[in-house]
């Protein structure tokens, strides 16, 4: 999962917080969550960026709809916390 997640412990974290209603077996749980993952396009800019990027919410959400039209807007959800 390090691959498609940023840490261990983010890892941890969600097996914990999210597997735990799920009856999925922890191969299945990361199963469906790298499928999930496979199924949403990044949009490019935020790929590796090589900058720090400031972007509002719905930046955020038009430059998602954009890569991945088929989502909709009632699928998504951009949480801004600290400015």
């Amino acid at each position: 999962m390090l691959d498609i997640t940023p840490s261990a412990g983010l890892i941890k974290h969600e097996w914990r917080k999210h597997s735990t209603c799920s009856s999925l077996s922890p191969d299945d749980y990361f199963a469906l969550a790298r499928r999930a993952y496979r199924a949403i396009s990044i949009p490019e800019v935020f790929v590796q960026p090589g900058v720090s990027l400031t972007l509002s919410g719905r930046e955020i959400e038009e430059a998602f709809l954009a890569a991945d039209p088929d989502l909709g807007a009632a699928s998504l959800s951009v949480v801004c916390r600290g400015g």
